[in-house]
C-alpha cells in the first residue's frame, strides 16, 4: 500500500473514531433529555423512548417540545446520531474498499 493508501485508511479510522463519539455523545444527549422523563414511566420508560434516538416524529417531536418550553434547551436532535452512522459508514466502506485492492 502507498502513501496515498495509507493516508485513506488514516482518514478512515478516523472517521470510525468520529462516528463513535458522535454516537455516544448522542446516547448520552439523548438519555438526559428523555431519561428524566422516562422515569416517571417506571421500568422500562427510557425503552419506550428508544425511537426517538433517532426520529423526531410523533411523541418525539412533543416531548423536544414541551423540553424547549421549559427552557431545557437544546433539546435532543436525532441529527448527531445520523451523522454518526454516517461516519462510521463511510469509515468502514473506505477500509473495506483498500482491503478488497490490496
Amino acid at each position: 500500500m502507498g502513501a496515498a493508501g495509507r493516508a485513506v485508511a488514516r482518514l478512515a479510522s478516523l472517521a470510525i473514531a468520529a462516528g463513535l463519539a458522535f454516537e455516544a455523545a448522542a446516547l448520552a444527549w439523548w438519555a438526559s433529555v428523555y431519561g428524566p422523563i422516562a422515569s416517571a414511566e417506571g421500568p422500562g420508560g427510557l425503552g419506550n423512548a428508544l425511537s426517538c434516538l433517532y426520529s423526531r416524529r410523533g411523541v418525539c417531536a412533543f416531548i423536544a417540545a414541551l423540553a424547549g418550553d421549559a427552557g431545557r434547551l437544546p433539546s435532543y436532535s436525532p441529527g448527531l446520531f445520523w451523522l454518526g452512522i454516517v461516519a462510521l459508514c463511510c469509515g468502514a466502506a473506505a477500509h473495506l474498499i483498500l482491503a478488497q485492492s490490496r
